[in-house]
């Protein structure tokens, strides 16, 4: 009864929330001008784009106010299992019909009389509307030019939501390089005073937050900004601080696999001369070692300028550990 109680109440809600948005849009375009009202630029854009102005546009707003009552649906909804396969499902959706209840359990005693009664006992929910992974791994971009030395390191990341939808997401990255620059490994000089201490070592701190776009286990996508800084010498090369954008894309497609897909986009100083602009990709497998434990392997691919001047591949391998709750 319970059950069927939440699923009733969740459609109507969902049903609610569409009529609201029709009965509004609706209304609202009783006392939109006619067609002849038209400017010249409303005119070619309608005409351009084959959209009618029947309606001023009714369709795309109802389609649009539809997108976001499925949008609200699904991250409102939403409820996390302790850890990834930690019982079945990672992510649930009671208005789905995913039941979310705890394990229930029935007890038999006998009273005084000799008569067997039963006990029906529901044990509380182990979902939550909320879920963090802290992870810390190393990595290492081998030589691409003699001399030059490999480029290797250390990151963490703290992300996850607060409640459903929206969360922190906090990155930490130290870089530091091995070998003589000055030896032949780079005869540009794009940038000036290339020494051993180029990146000994050199760090990138990103703050920020992640808003999710569509909750699925087989497909939960999310985007996030962030605050980014460096410190340590790589910053007498370049502009230190600025703006990132990123997404990921996570995947639990069978037990004990679980797949990421980070790709962010680092501007610095963009109002400048001098501005510096990072591509990162990171492509990650990773596997629960039946708690909520993951070991994961990582390629990880950064467009930067200072790693193709200096010599250092673009492509790196990273490993490490992860633990979710």
């Amino acid at each position: 009864m319970k059950y069927l109680f939440k699923k009733l109440t969740a459609v109507s809600l969902v049903c609610s929330l569409s009529m609201t948005a029709v009965f509004a849009r609706t209304s609202a375009n009783i006392t939109k001008p006619k067609a002849e009202t038209l400017t010249f630029t409303e005119t070619a854009f309608y005409n351009n784009t084959g959209c009618s102005y029947w309606g001023d546009g009714f369709l795309w707003d109802l389609f649009s106010d539809l997108l976001f009552v499925v949008w609200a649906a699904n991250n409102l909804s939403v409820e996390f299992d302790d850890y990834p396969y930690a019982s079945g499902k990672y992510l649930t959706f009671p208005i789905l019909g995913d039941e979310t209840d705890g394990t229930e359990s029935q007890y038999f005693y006998k009273d005084s009389d000799g008569v067997t009664h039963s006990v029906t006992y529901i044990e509380p929910s182990k979902y939550k509307p909320y879920r963090y992974a802290l992870s810390a791994g190393a990595f290492y971009f081998p030589e691409t030019q003699t001399n030059s030395g490999s480029l290797h390191g250390y990151e963490a990341r703290l992300e996850g939501y607060i409640w459903k939808f929206f969360g922190p997401i906090f990155e930490v990255t130290v870089l530091s390089n091995s070998g003589d620059l000055t030896s032949g490994g780079s005869t540009s000089t794009s940038f000036p005073g290339s020494s051993t201490e180029l990146l000994n070592p050199s760090y990138n701190i990103r703050l920020g937050a992640q808003f999710s776009l569509i909750h699925s286990n087989w497909f939960d996508w999310s985007w996030y900004i962030q605050w980014t800084r460096w410190y340590g010498q790589l910053t007498d090369y370049r502009v230190d601080d600025g703006m990132a954008l990123g997404s990921i894309i996570r995947m639990y497609p069978f037990k004990p696999v679980v797949l990421e897909w980070r790709n962010a986009f680092q501007m610095m100083n963009m109002s400048e001369e001098d501005e510096t602009s990072i591509w990162t990709s990171d492509l990650e497998v990773g596997f629960m070692l039946n708690s909520r434990w993951e070991l994961y392997f990582d390629w990880k691919y950064v467009y930067d300028d200072l790693y193709v001047v200096y010599g250092y591949s673009l492509n790196a391998v990273s490993a490490g550990f992860k633990v979710h709750w």
